[in-house]
């Protein structure tokens, strides 16, 4: 009788009851490496990292996770620079919308910053996917729903 680890080509073959990573994912740490002496705490509200303390990430709990995932990952000095500006950008974008919110309207010269930082938020997250060599698109698909959200607020 075959077995079904007969069926495994050879080069394949796993040993039964071992764990095995990917060998090909390097972003994130093992949690052991892990060096959060950088980092405040995974504020569900707020981004904290390297220094620069959020205050509008409160209107988008996707983004709070994002940057918290995403801070844990291995990174250069480039590639934290990059991540630091990522959250300025979002923070600024995200007061934005909490200005139009809140006003009920919101101008053509907001509505144009919101969307030249939305550019600018999926341009570093392109450059920290080819830093990291993962796609990161991913965990921002949350942005553009903000600029649907301040929509019907403005008035041309």
């Amino acid at each position: 009788m075959v077995s079904l680890m007969d069926l495994i080509p050879k080069k394949h073959k796993f040993e039964v009851g071992k764990v095995h990573s990917n060998p090909y994912h390097s972003v994130f740490k093992p949690i052991e490496e892990q060096d959060d002496s950088g980092l405040v705490g995974d504020d569900h509200e707020q981004v904290e990292l390297f220094g620069f303390h959020s205050k509008h990430y409160d209107v988008c709990p996707s983004a709070v996770k994002a940057i918290n995932t995403l801070k844990k990952a291995r990174m250069t000095e480039g590639s934290k620079d990059i991540l630091i500006q990522l959250a300025k950008i979002q923070d600024d974008f995200f007061e934005i919308e909490k200005k139009a919110i809140k006003e009920e309207k919101i101008s053509e010269e907001d509505l144009k910053g919101m969307i030249k930082r939305l550019n600018e938020i999926h341009h570093r997250v392109g450059m920290l996917s080819a830093r990291f060599k993962s796609d990161l698109r991913k965990h921002f698909v949350y942005t553009t729903g903000h600029i649907f959200r301040v929509l019907p607020h403005y008035e041309n």
